[in-house]
């Protein structure tokens, strides 16, 4: 699951294009419009009712953080690499909307940090990593052996 396909979900209801830009607004708008918390909220009844372990991404607010951690067993994992090795990524993706972020790393950077906002309806990448109970390197030289070993730390949390 992810917070970013409820957002998608809410741009296909209004007919608009999924794109950085829209996923950014939108979610913000959600954000201003239902509490900062809405996106963790609805994922939140939705985990409540799976039967098995479910992996959520693209929590972007401290509030998302605190919704989820209303469910019985959540950990928060910050999946993180270098800077390069994310911009490497990005442009090897390709995808729609992404355009201006592969014009330069210096470019990739600056956009980064508009994630990284201060309002309470904002996107809030930096304070979310912070609340992270485990921190997994995905650099790239991560191994069968280190995924395996991230899911027994994960499920000892439990």
């Amino acid at each position: 699951m992810s917070c970013s396909d409820e957002i998608r979900a809410e741009l296909r209801s209004r007919g608009e294009p999924i794109n950085r830009d829209n996923l950014i607004r939108v979610g913000n708008e959600l954000r201003m419009a239902h509490g900062p918390g809405v996106l963790g909220q609805r994922l939140a009844a939705r985990i409540n009712a799976q039967l098995s372990p479910v992996v959520v991404d693209s929590i972007r607010n401290i509030h998302e953080v605190t919704e989820l951690r209303a469910v019985k067993g959540f950990t928060l994992v910050l999946v993180d690499a270098p800077v390069e090795t994310r911009f490497s990524r990005v442009q090897a993706r390709a995808r729609a909307g992404d355009e201006k972020l592969i014009t330069s790393l210096e470019d990739f950077v600056r956009y980064e940090k508009t994630e990284c906002g201060k309002g309470e309806h904002s996107q809030q990448l930096d304070r979310v990593a912070k609340l992270a109970d485990i921190t997994f390197d995905n650099s790239g030289q991560s191994t069968p052996a280190s995924f395996v070993n991230l899911i027994q730390r994960c499920s000892k949390r439990s």
